[in-house]
């Protein structure tokens, strides 16, 4: 998934718990494995020239951030006395949500690499490495983007997200006419 997938769907499957105060740090944490991820990727290729597994450890767009360690960081900060307490909980979510979405479209667009996931996700217990990205040149990553199944799921984010903003404008409005 991308910017709209990772944003409204991660706010739609937490709106339940209505605990969300810091929507911001919220939306933060549903894109910051791949803002890390991905441009560390992208700077390896820029001062490498090389691709994928001929880089390296850092051989995909999907390696440190996309583990459970950062994730466990946050959310041992949310549990402490420090003063990121309160605003640590929020990325954190957003950040499971990431991952518990990275999971649905893995296993919907590359079913036959789906152990690729469990190998970052559990990294380094599955092993040292990390699995190579799905596309090495523009062209594939065109092909990943314009993918039938990511369009529907940025598709669905938006709409998520365009739905909360006009029931929060109009909560809003109704609030400034009463007053």
């Amino acid at each position: 998934m991308l910017i709209f997938g990772h944003m409204g769907i991660g706010y739609k499957i937490t709106s339940p718990l209505k605990n969300i105060n810091h929507i911001a740090l919220f939306f933060l944490g549903t894109l910051a494995p791949d803002i890390f991820d991905k441009s560390l990727y992208l700077v390896m290729v820029w001062l490498t020239g090389r691709h994928g597994e001929d880089i390296g450890l850092i051989s995909g767009t999907r390696t440190f951030a996309h583990t459970l360690y950062p994730l466990m960081l946050i959310f041992l900060l949310s549990k402490s006395k420090s003063v990121y307490k309160s605003h640590s909980l929020e990325i954190a979510l957003g950040m499971t949500t990431h991952l518990l979405l990275d999971c649905i479209s893995s296993l919907i667009l590359y079913p036959d690499k789906f152990i690729d996931y469990w190998t970052v996700l559990f990294w380094p217990m599955l092993g040292f490495k990390f699995p190579s990205t799905h596309y090495n040149n523009l062209e594939g990553f065109a092909n990943y983007v314009f993918n039938g199944y990511l369009i529907l799921f940025e598709c669905i984010g938006f709409a998520i997200l365009s739905y909360y903003y006009l029931k929060h404008r109009q909560k809003k409005q109704s609030r400034n006419l009463s007053q």
